[in-house]
């Protein structure tokens, strides 16, 4: 089932249904498996904004989505997708 049907399934009870979508988030596992030369090679080579997501981000837009938004998918990571 995806965000969309579960939407629809419970929309009429008031529950808001989204699903987030991100890039590369820079956690410590990127960090201990990719030198820092490589990475930045990477994010410079993939991603508009020259810089990956963090978990605090995508927190605050799981913030703001569980309040204000229901039935969307959000894509965040940088622009990687409008290229």
């Amino acid at each position: 089932m995806d965000e969309l049907s579960i939407w629809l399934h419970f929309a009429d009870q008031g529950v808001t249904v989204n699903a987030i979508a991100p890039g590369p988030v820079d956690v410590p596992t990127i960090r201990e498996k990719v030198s820092a030369e490589k990475l930045e090679e990477i994010i410079n080579a993939m991603i508009p904004v020259k810089a990956m997501s963090n978990p605090a981000f995508i927190a605050d837009m799981v913030r703001l989505l569980a309040n204000k938004v229901t039935g969307s998918c959000w894509d965040v990571n940088g622009g990687i997708f409008m290229r």
